[in-house]
């Protein structure tokens, strides 16, 4: 062991010796290198630290930013842009009529089609641009179809 001098408060010295004096410790010296043990788990010795431990579950969570839900309607108009990043909104409904031939099913509503094109903008999937006077569609955010 090494041997440390170190000056204490004498308010410090005295309630080490009543916690001595109650039968705590034998001496003031076991109090210290009991204290010395003690902050050293806290802070980490054995490469775990117990105050990281109790602020991590003191310490309030950043919330984390829900994402927004897309309905099926949602997940099938981005996914009739396939690897096109640009399309003209009558160009969505060519590929949403072309779809429901292919699958031999009756096709989405036009209407329903761009109502949806409009809710996928609010929500950042879809953006609205301007070419020549034209309304054009990109998409920003692909979803991975699985």
């Amino acid at each position: 062991m090494v041997e440390i001098k170190i000056d204490v408060p004498n308010e410090v010295l005295e309630f080490i010796k009543k916690k001595v004096e109650e039968g705590y410790f034998n001496t003031p010296e076991d109090f210290i290198l009991h204290a010395i043990h003690l902050l050293s788990e806290l802070y980490g010795i054995g490469g775990f630290s117990i105050l990281e431990k109790i602020i991590g579950m003191l310490a309030p969570k950043p919330k984390t930013k829900k994402v927004p839900e897309l309905s099926e309607d949602e997940l099938y108009v981005l996914s009739l842009f396939r690897e096109s990043t640009f399309l003209y909104p009558e160009e969505i409904w060519a590929r949403a009529l072309e779809d429901a031939m292919n699958r031999g099913v009756k096709p989405k509503d036009k209407d329903k089609i761009f109502k949806t094109v409009e809710e996928l903008i609010k929500k950042g999937y879809l953006q609205e641009l301007k070419k020549d006077g034209e309304r054009i569609i990109k998409i920003l955010k692909k979803v991975n179809e699985e």
